[in-house]
């Protein structure tokens, strides 16, 4: 199942809702101070970890040993690193994720849309992604 979404991409509405509501959330002064400081703990590393996962990837797809004609070694390489960059992204960003559910639990931004002062561009993504769940 997670393999499908992480493939699909499934979880990506759920991510553009939860960024979209706590960036407005944090310029609102609506998340206390304490637990901004949990997200900005955690985004602390979240490009690194983003870079090191690049950087995995393409030592597995340059070393992994793969039996096959030089025709599609290349495109099967390629194929490798794309699977291991995306699946290491999608634990990044799951993780991320997490912490702004945890960081926002409990503060019911979803009924306070109108208080947050969204821009339209968001606003309209933003109830797409309520309207379609």
């Amino acid at each position: 199942m997670s393999f499908r979404k992480f493939i699909m991409r499934a979880y990506y509405p759920e991510f553009t809702k939860q960024r979209i509501l706590f960036a407005n959330a944090e310029k609102a002064g609506m998340i206390p101070n304490e637990r901004l400081d949990t997200v900005r703990s955690h985004l602390k590393y979240y490009f690194a970890k983003r870079f090191v996962s690049f950087g995995i990837s393409g030592v597995l797809a340059i070393y992994m040993p793969l039996p096959v004609d030089a025709i599609i070694e290349i495109p099967l390489r390629i194929g490798v690193f794309t699977i291991a960059f995306r699946g290491m992204i999608y634990k990044v960003e799951m993780d991320l994720l997490e912490k702004i559910n945890e960081v926002c639990s409990g503060l019911d931004l979803e009924s306070k849309i109108n208080d947050l002062n969204i821009p339209e561009k968001d606003k309209k993504k933003l109830e797409d992604i309520i309207k379609n769940k």
